[in-house]
């Protein structure tokens, strides 16, 4: 009698697509931006993209910005990621690792980056992970990566903004606030160095075929001239998305800033598993 072979297939979570090399997405850090002067100031190229006002920072940690960079580009909470402080980084769990490690391992970089607050690159991106960057203010920032991107240079950039938080901080007796001309004032002239990017990713869509997902973000809000707090009033913000060469809706049914990993790393096709945020493409 000849006997009978069963071969079982082991059946778990589908493989991830295959990685476009048309697939891009940019990362803005816009630090210290409160969701209410998203609404209060005129920001037509932030106004380009969809933008929730309603969305929130990390909940386990401060509203300070190294615990809230680092949550936006691992998808983590701190209460994960271990980092809930500025300038304190020895408690950090490396296996949390972020968006432009995830992307280079998958097969989706080179990752280039430019940055205001020099932590993003010493401390929260890992050594290594970025092919190309650069330090500069937010306008140096903004032409740097327009540049990056007209010239093809990576597939992931991410960039960070600081003038906002600066304004914020500076001592003005309403510091956070709409009522702070120095704030707003702000805001509207980095809403112009994203346009140079945009605009730069809507030629290169034209020019080579690719499709862009763009994120943009806050690490916290803030009140007088101080953050910190985990309360309501530092840690409500706001999430812009938007896509550029495809049509695609996003749900922000319950946004976060924890959100934007998980989110482009599923545009790229590149698999995920454990992080605390949602993906906004349904």
């Amino acid at each position: 009698m000849t006997p009978l072979i069963l071969v079982l297939l082991a059946c778990g979570q589908p493989e991830p697509e295959p990685v476009d090399p048309l697939r891009k997405v940019l990362v803005v850090g816009w630090d210290g931006v409160r969701a209410d002067a998203i609404d209060a100031v005129d920001t037509p190229n932030l106004d380009r993209l969809h933008v929730d006002t309603a969305a929130s920072t990390q909940l386990t940690g401060p509203t300070k910005s190294a615990p809230g960079w680092m949550s936006v580009l691992t998808g983590v909470e701190p209460e994960k990621h271990g980092v809930v402080a500025n300038g304190e980084y020895d408690g950090r769990d490396a296996s949390w690792t972020t968006l432009a490690t995830r992307a280079n391992e998958a097969g989706a970089g080179p990752v280039v980056a430019a940055v205001h607050w020099p932590e993003v690159l010493a401390s929260i991106l890992e050594p290594e992970s970025t092919a190309d960057a650069t330090l500069g203010t937010d306008e140096e920032v903004a032409s740097w990566m327009a540049a990056a991107i007209d010239t093809d240079d990576g597939r992931v950039g991410i960039t960070h903004f600081d003038d906002p938080d600066h304004a914020g901080h500076a001592g003005h007796a309403s510091g956070y606030s709409v009522d702070n001309p120095e704030y707003t004032q702000a805001i509207a002239g980095d809403d112009a160095f994203l346009g140079e990017m945009l605009d730069a990713i809507e030629a290169s869509v034209e020019a080579r075929d690719e499709s862009w997902l763009v994120l943009v973000t806050t690490d916290h809000g803030g009140e007088g001239t101080d953050h910190g707090p985990q309360e309501p009033v530092y840690q409500e913000i706001f999430l812009a998305a938007g896509v550029f060469g495809e049509a695609v809706d996003f749900d922000f049914a319950g946004t976060s800033h924890l959100d934007v990993t998980p989110t482009a790393l599923t545009w790229l096709g590149v698999a995920h598993e454990g992080l605390d945020g949602n993906v906004l493409i349904p």
